[in-house]
């Protein structure tokens, strides 16, 4: 989780705002209570003067403003208390609802140096760092793609050094989730545990763990992507204590269920080990004269079985060759080797012997002077004017 602070801390990269995206869903235990602490964090580092923004202001749409205010931040724009402008209504009654949360981002994100100092305190050339406590409402009550472009308007805008959203994963399709992945800098998803991830890293550190973290960051110039997972744990008093994971505890529940299948297992060989020693503990008591006869009888069996499995083995499988088999193998004549006389395949110049008319120096083919002779291949040409072709011989197809 401090590199989810030193993001929003170290504010703009190049003409864009450093986005954090806190994503949870049902199962996770805690989630309000690390964007809590996430903004805690934030709002001392801004208060010490760490931090490219010089103040903390928070959109408070799901949550009240005290609850905001008790974290640290400087200033808070109330969109929780009417939401939908009942309150302000001169007649008391509305014929249609009118949300006014994504209408104030847009008026935040289109503001001049005045009214940003007015909303949020920031001098002319200040900038803070802007806190938006439901999204996921926010994304609820309007179409994705107006608070996707009210989101990017904020990110460009220049008295916005950083943003801090959350979002309820289980409440929005795969679609929606990976825009606004895209949108931001960095991502903290946060993950349940099961029963046996708790008791596995509660005795290997001491602590008792509630849910993981996992901190996705994109580099802005080099476009890798740094992925970082700790384990967090509930504090009585409301925080958040972070800290790394054992180093070999086994963090997939798959894996602990097969290691505690298999710590069964071997209990019970170990017990069944234990009763066959004293179940043969007792026969020798019992019985001393008629041990040896029993263990002769067992030896003569064994050395029975091994002879009639040897046997068996022999008569199924042979590693060596009889003097059939031998002489069959090599009466078999292979196909690459000359069978006949091997004179006749001579290695004198084919001129000799081959026709004019197939560039030759001896008499035609029809007086024989090149019958008799293998290896070699007489080709006359019919014309002069015989001669390969370039042409296609498909040109004439319409393809």
């Amino acid at each position: 989780m401090d590199a989810c602070v030193r993001c929003l801390r170290d504010g703009r990269v190049d003409t864009a705002a450093s986005v954090v995206l806190i994503v949870d869903d049902a199962d996770v235990q805690g989630g309000s209570a690390v964007f809590d602490q996430v903004v805690k964090d934030l709002a001392a580092a801004v208060s010490e003067g760490r931090s490219q923004a010089q103040r903390v202001h928070a959109v408070a749409i799901d949550m009240p403003p005290s609850e905001l205010q008790a974290a640290g931040v400087h200033s808070v724009s109330d969109l929780f208390t009417d939401p939908a402008g009942w309150l302000s209504c001169s007649s008391g009654v509305l014929e249609q609802v009118q949300w006014q949360d994504l209408k104030a981002l847009q008026q935040l994100a289109q503001a001049d140096a005045a009214a940003w100092s007015t909303a949020a305190g920031v001098g002319n050339n200040g900038s803070c760092c802007l806190v938006v406590a439901g999204l996921s409402t926010l994304l609820m009550r309007h179409p994705v793609m107006q608070v996707i472009q009210v989101l990017l308007a904020l990110k460009s805008c220049s008295h916005v050094s950083s943003m801090l959203l959350s979002v309820h994963q289980d409440l929005h399709t795969p679609q929606v989730m990976s825009a606004l992945q895209t949108l931001s800098s960095m991502v903290l998803q946060l993950h349940p545990l099961q029963g046996l991830q708790q008791e596995l890293i509660t005795k290997a550190t001491g602590h008792s763990c509630h849910g993981q973290i996992t901190a996705s960051s994109k580099r802005a110039r080099v476009g890798r992507l740094k992925v970082e997972q700790q384990l967090y744990s509930l504090l009585p008093d409301g925080g958040v204590q972070v800290f790394a994971a054992p180093e070999g505890a086994a963090v997939d529940a798959k894996l602990l269920v097969e290691s505690s299948l298999v710590q069964q297992q071997q209990q019970q060989w170990q017990q069944k080990q234990q009763q066959r020693q004293q179940q043969a503990g007792d026969a020798v008591q019992a019985a001393p004269a008629a041990g040896g006869a029993v263990a002769a009888a067992a030896g003569a069996a064994a050395a029975a079985a091994g002879d009639e499995l040897a046997q068996k083995i022999s008569s199924s499988m042979r590693l060596e060759v009889s003097e059939q088999e031998r002489a069959a193998r090599a009466a078999v004549q292979l196909p690459y080797v000359h069978q006949g006389a091997s004179k006749t395949y001579t290695a004198e110049d084919a001129r000799q012997y081959l026709p004019p008319a197939a560039g030759g120096f001896g008499p035609g083919v029809d007086d024989g002077a090149g019958s008799g002779r293998l290896g070699h291949i007489l080709y006359v040409r019919d014309s002069e004017e015989e001669h390969d072709s370039d042409e296609d011989p498909d040109d004439d197809l319409d393809i």
